[in-house]
Formats: C-alpha cells, structure tokens, sequence
C-alpha cells in the first residue's frame, strides 16, 4: 500500500508540474505576443500616422497654388490691389509640414523618397521667393509668367514625391495591421491547444487524485480494520486473563481468608498473609483496568444513575489507607445531591484511577495534598482531581490518556491504561475529560459526566427524589492526613 501511494504521490506531483508548466508557458507567451502587437501599434501611432497626417497637410497647401496664381492674375486684370501675404502664408504652413515630416521621417525604408521630398521643396521654395518677390514690386506680369512656366510645374513635381511617400507610408500601416492580425491570430491558435493540453492534463491529474483517494480510502478501511482487529483480540485476551487469572486468584483471596480467620495465627504470620491480601487486590485492580479498558466502548444503560455523595463516602473510605501510607494530604469536598448517567462500579472506576494516580505520582513535594472536587453544571457534573506533585511538561499532556503511554523515565511501576481507562469510559458515557498542569505547580486532572435522568427530573420539580435529598447541607472537606515529618 504504500508503493502504490508513493507511485500516486509521484505522478500527482508530475501532473501538477505540468499544468503549472503550461501555465507559465501561456502565461510568458501571451505577454510575448501582446509586446509584439504593443510594437506594432505603437509604430501605427507614433511614425506611420503622423507622417500620412503632415504629408497630407502639405499636398493641400500645394493644391491651393494654382487657385493663389488665378487669384493674382484676375487682381492684375482688373487693375486692383494685390496681398503678397497670402503666399508668404501658404509658403510658411508648406515649409513646417515638411519640416514636420521629415524630422520623423526615420525609416531606412522612406530614406529615399524623403530626399526627392527634400529635394523638389527646396527648388519649390526658391521659386516661390521669387514669386513673392515680384508680387512685392507689383512685377505682375512676370511673376504670372513665372507662376505658370517654372512654379506651378515644381508644385506638381513635389506634389507627386509627396504622394509616393504617401504610399509608402500607408503601405507600412497596411503591413502592420497585417501583422498585428496574424500575431493575434497565431497567440490564439497557440493558445487554444495550451488550453487544450492543460484541459487533457487537468483530466489527468483528477484522475490521479480521484486514484489517490481511493488508495488513501482503502488504506483508512485497512487501518480500521486492523484497529478493530486488535480491539477484538484485546477483548478476547482481556476476557481470557479474567477467567484465568481472577477466578485462581478468588481462591487464593479466599484461602488467605480462612485462614486470617483462625485464632492461633501467629501475628507475624497474619500480618504477612494481610500484606498478601493487599498484594493480591492491586492484581485484581491491573486486570480490572486491563478487561474494563477493552470494554470500554460498551454504551450505558439508559436509566443508569449513581449517586455522587455515596461514591464519594466509599472513596474516602477506600484510600484512606492508601493516602496515609503516602504522608498524602486527601481533601474530598463534600457535595449537595448530585447524580450521574452511570452505575456506581464506573464513577468508582474513574475516580480511585485519577486519585490514585495522583497520589501515586506526587513526588516529594513540600506539601504532600490532593484534592478532589465536584461541581455542578448545566447538563452535567465535573469531576476535578488537582495534585501538589511535580506536573507534566507541555508535550506530555496531549499523551497522557494515550494506552500504555507513561513519563519517560518514571520511577512507578505500571503498563499505563489507567487513564486511557478513564477517557474510554467518560467518552463512552457521553462525557469528556482533560488535563491542566503546569511543571513544578502540580496536575489538574478532570471530566464531566451527564447528570441522571432522576437528577434532571429532580431539577424540573418532578416527583421523583434521589437518596441524597435527606444528607445535611454541609460543604465542609475532610481531610485525610498522616502523622510524622510527611503530614501536612
């Protein structure tokens, strides 16, 4: 399974290079093709037009020179005065036209026919000058001779240079224009099959993924299945060590028992056989955690409820011993009446586990103390179990309820499904439950439980009453505690 996802990875990756490279590519060859149609219509623009524009502003002065020659000559017919200022005019609006051109005249191409421009002007307006000169010493007759033999024919001269230019220069344009089109036109046939081959990759690569799921599905189901696998063999290990180690070991308690009972029993004898006794609880407790934690995904019973004052009275009971031996101060809050959606076995369970531990665990602090609190919520109660020990280091609390999980280098004995215990059971009831330390300031350890339907109806105001309702109001904690230098 995973050569066959490692073999999906590589060709996802493969896949995804590939759009990603198509991609780029359109995206570099696009901005290629507009910076060539950029060029292209910049040259239109910025040379092309404007040259049309100043050569066609020069033929139209130069067609208005044979109507300035019908002019002066009618005025000189008819014996009225002549402006010589209308050809000085003409002659200024001609020369900037021209000048105009041919500073932009640049193109190796137009070289040529901007000398002939250049040229035939230069001769047009020497012609001219002679013109306006004899209009300003109202030499009328020879400047109409001189109009129609030698300046009318330079205008038509230049005039036809100018429109060779013309061509030339719309020519250019049409070139361009041309050009733009079939660069537009290749960027979108190239595009189009881009596009077409990042559609056919993108296909590919969905299919690779819809591929990687599935192996990733298939990888889940194993994975569950062998969870349940193992679930099912610890179960039926569980099941095994409680028929084949618990039912020897009732014998043995019960043996040990018979004979506690006699009255000539050595005291030595009877204390060894005490000391046995307690030995034998802490295996029936190891594999009570052991059978309770494969079984822990049992659902409870719906009209379960335990009473949580009771539960705590026994716990006290119980740990006394254990608390004393310790030199452990156990501070058990006294509760109002609260009930819980579990049978009494199960609170039991998850609190002597918390309490337990944490006596367990305290290190030799200054103060020896644990306490143990409940309080009341909305729809549930919370347990809290609060230590004076060393604490768990940050990394350690998101494993702490983790199967045979334990502190890298404690010095307790045990395989580490205490607490994992107590999480399988408060979240198969509905529950939660966590962790708050800080090192050096000791652990806070907690869960909630639902409150009992009997406690719910309680609170309504219904006619159904918990055990717990006759116990004195008091709030007050005992305190459990030992004498010597370890008391607190």
């Amino acid at each position: 399974m995973n050569g066959k996802g490692s073999l999906s990875e590589r060709r996802l990756l493969i896949a995804f290079s590939v759009v990603a490279g198509s991609f780029v590519i359109s995206t570099v060859y696009s901005q290629f093709r507009v910076r060539i149609i950029d060029e292209e219509a910049l040259s239109i623009a910025d040379r092309v037009s404007p040259n049309i524009e100043h050569l066609a502003a020069a033929r139209a002065e130069l067609r208005r020179l044979p109507e300035l020659a019908q002019l002066y000559s009618k005025a000189h017919g008819e014996d009225r005065p002549v402006d010589p200022m209308l050809l000085g005019s003409l002659r200024a609006r001609l020369r900037e036209d021209l000048d105009r051109y041919n500073e932009r005249s640049d193109d190796p191409k137009a070289a040529e026919i901007s000398r002939e421009i250049s040229g035939d002007a230069k001769r047009l307006d020497q012609l001219l000058d002679l013109w306006e000169r004899g209009l300003w010493k109202r030499d009328f007759a020879a400047a109409e001779l001189l109009a129609q033999t030698e300046v009318l024919p330079a205008a038509d001269q230049t005039n036809a240079a100018i429109l060779r230019a013309m061509e030339i220069n719309a020519g250019e344009a049409r070139r361009l224009a041309l050009n733009i089109a079939a660069v537009r036109n290749n960027g979108v046939r190239v595009l189009l099959v881009l596009m077409a081959c990042s559609t056919a990759v993108s296909v590919l690569v969905t299919m690779f993924a819809v591929g990687a799921m599935r192996d990733y599905r298939e990888l889940q189901e194993s994975h569950s299945e062998l969870l349940r696998q193992r679930a099912d063999e610890l179960e039926q290990f569980a099941g095994r060590v409680a028929h084949d180690i618990l039912n020897p070991l009732g014998t043995v308690g019960m043996a040990m028992e018979l004979v506690l009972r006699e009255r000539e029993l050595p005291q030595s004898a009877r204390g060894r056989l005490l000391r046995g006794q307690s030995n034998l609880q802490r295996v029936k407790r190891f594999v009570d955690g052991l059978l309770g934690f494969a079984r822990a995904g049992a659902k409870p019973e719906r009209d379960a409820s335990t009473d949580v004052r009771g539960a705590l009275d026994e716990l006290r009971a119980e740990l006394e011993p254990y608390a004393k031996e310790a030199g452990v101060a156990l501070l058990v809050q006294d509760v109002p009446c609260h009930a819980v959606a579990c049978n009494p076995g199960i609170l039991m369970s998850l609190l002597e586990n918390l309490v337990r531990n944490a006596i367990k665990y305290i290190g030799n602090p200054s103060e020896k103390r644990v306490e143990l609190r409940v309080m009341e919520e909305t729809t549930a109660v919370r347990f809290e179990v609060q230590d004076s020990g060393p604490g768990l280091a940050p990394e350690l609390q998101a494993r702490v309820f983790e199967p045979y999980f334990r502190a890298p280098g404690s010095p307790q004995a045990g395989i580490g499904l205490g607490l994992a215990t107590v999480k399988r059971l408060v979240e198969a009831h509905g529950g939660s439950v966590g962790v708050r330390s800080e090192q050096g300031r000791g652990c806070l350890f907690w869960f909630c439980l639902p409150k009992s339907l009997d406690q719910t109806k309680l609170e309504l105001g219904g006619p159904n009453r918990t055990k717990c309702e006759s116990a004195p109001k008091d709030t007050k904690r005992h305190e459990l505690t030992t004498r010597g230098a370890a008391a607190v």
